[in-house]
């Protein structure tokens, strides 16, 4: 008797027990992403080298799974996330050792997608004329960039926050965030580029 049979015959015995029902149902994929239940989807070379994720293949990308949570990562986020192996400022961790903890969502014509781990988190943003970036929120000027309105107020990341005689810069596609830890506060300030925003 298949899994599904037994849950199916156990939902009727509860059922009949007076048991509240919930249905459940699958739904969204397709024949080529579908697995049968009861079975391990099919793991693909772990990309990232994260060592308790798994990745299913998807067009375009990955579902990443770490045994709490699973999130596609798709195009051009999903390719630089699995190209970055730039150190996050918390701890050293590469960035892509860092697992997505949300979905990507819309922002502006580009999307966002936020990751995480004991090593550090931040988000990567895409859109079409800047590519798709890191900004360390573990860093001066990411803390600066996310609380200030990220990528509505200042255009999209067009390069990874970097450090500079002590202060961490993010370049934008209007322009540039300066900013530091001082006394324990984040302080920062945006250059507007030349032509503005």
């Amino acid at each position: 008797m298949s899994i599904l049979a037994h849950f199916v015959k156990n939902m009727k015995k509860m059922a009949g027990l007076g048991a509240t029902v919930v249905a459940l149902s699958v739904g969204g994929f397709t024949g080529a992403q579908a697995t049968e239940i009861g079975t391990a989807p099919q793991q693909q070379e772990n990309v990232t080298g994260v060592a308790n994720a798994t990745f299913q293949p998807i067009d375009g990308g990955a579902v990443v799974s770490n045994g709490f949570s699973s999130h596609a990562v798709t195009g051009d986020i999903y390719n630089a996330w699995i190209t970055a192996g730039y150190p996050t400022a918390l701890s050293g961790t590469p960035v892509h050792f860092l697992l997505p903890y949300t979905y990507q969502v819309a922002v502006g014509d580009g999307v966002k997608q936020s990751f995480s781990s004991e090593g550090g988190r931040g988000v990567f943003y895409a859109n079409p004329t800047a590519g798709a970036h890191f900004v360390d929120v573990d860093t001066a000027a990411g803390q600066f960039y996310e609380i200030n309105g990220g990528a509505t107020a200042y255009g999209f990341p067009t390069g990874e926050v970097v450090q500079a005689e002590g202060q961490t810069i993010l370049p934008t596609e209007y322009g540039a965030i300066s900013a530091t830890f001082q006394n324990g506060q984040m302080v920062g300030t945006f250059i507007p580029n030349p032509a503005g925003n």
